[in-house]
């Protein structure tokens, strides 16, 4: 992409209008790989994994034995870091 964007940005680079063409159309290619990438990234982070952004938005508790099984839909490293409900109860302070 940078490469044809600096034979864009000095058209006196290349020797004429046919290699002016071909870096034109390269560049227009890139950019739209570029686009859908980037739709696909946002795609995925909104609606293409159901319940994990309303997991994360909403702090649900879970299992500390889902939380081992699914490492990705919590993020790295939140299951040790009691983010994950445990089975064992924890010692709650006396008020």
């Amino acid at each position: 992409m940078s490469v044809s964007a600096w034979f864009l940005l000095f058209p006196y680079i290349p020797a004429n209008v046919t290699t002016m063409q071909f870096w034109t159309v390269i560049h227009a290619v890139i950019a739209m790989l570029f686009i859908a990438a980037m739709m696909a990234h946002i795609y995925i982070g909104t609606v293409g994994h159901g319940g994990r952004r309303s997991m994360r938005w909403e702090r649900v508790e879970v299992d500390l034995n889902w939380a081992k099984e699914h490492p990705l839909a919590l993020g790295r490293g939140r299951a040790g870091k009691g983010h994950a409900r445990s089975s064992t109860p924890r010692a709650m302070p006396a008020e």
